[in-house]
């Protein structure tokens, strides 16, 4: 089913909540989407709209594996990974993608923090440009660093398809154009039929 909550609105700014998916026991529970949408009134298209989503398996309201992407303004960012009950990422090989700088994290995510991984930033053809592994410690500090030319062949190797893939998939796909139109059509109908 579909729960639309009620908009928020604040000088001009519109702010909405809206659910798709299953549900058991009056509870989000299998997989769904979940969509928190800031616009302007008079301005409601893709460009000027600034949204987070969540896509993914959900158990009892709480997130479990999946991922969540974030528009804000021109910058996108999506997570890829396991959750805990309270919404915390926690996850032992997690994907962070953001578009700002085609960057690409592959690592262990504690606490919504990166410890340890690989990170890569791709060029205009979408190869790795750089590739680092790198680890903090406990004060965010960087406690190891291996660039690529310091790698074993195997697992520079491995790394790259294993970036490469993954944002590639992501890439493939305009998820975030096609969130923003399913925020849209729910909207629509819900307006046209149910009011």
């Amino acid at each position: 089913g579909i729960y639309l909550f009620n908009p928020k609105i604040t000088d001009d700014i519109i702010e909405q909540e809206c659910y798709y998916g299953f549900w058991k026991n009056n509870k989000k529970n299998h997989h769904g989407i979940y969509i928190w949408m800031k616009e302007n009134i008079n301005n409601t298209d893709f460009d000027n709209a600034n949204f987070s989503a969540y896509i993914g398996e959900i158990r009892n309201d709480q997130y479990k594996r999946g991922s969540f992407l974030t528009k804000d303004d021109d910058n996108y960012y999506l997570y890829h990974g396991n959750f805990d009950a309270d919404g915390t990422k926690n996850d032992d090989k997690a994907f962070f993608y953001s578009a700002k700088n085609d960057r690409l994290i592959r690592g262990k995510i504690v606490n919504n923090v990166f410890v340890n991984g690989y990170v890569a930033f791709f060029d205009e053809e979408g190869e790795v440009r750089d590739l680092v592994y790198v680890e903090f410690d406990s004060k965010d500090k960087v406690k190891a660093l291996k660039q690529s030319d310091e790698m074993e062949e195997d697992e520079k190797n491995n790394a790259q398809e294993d970036l490469t893939r993954f944002r590639n998939v992501i890439l493939d796909t305009d998820y975030f154009g096609e969130l923003y139109q399913r925020y849209k059509d729910v909207k629509s109908f819900i307006n046209e039929h149910m009011n």
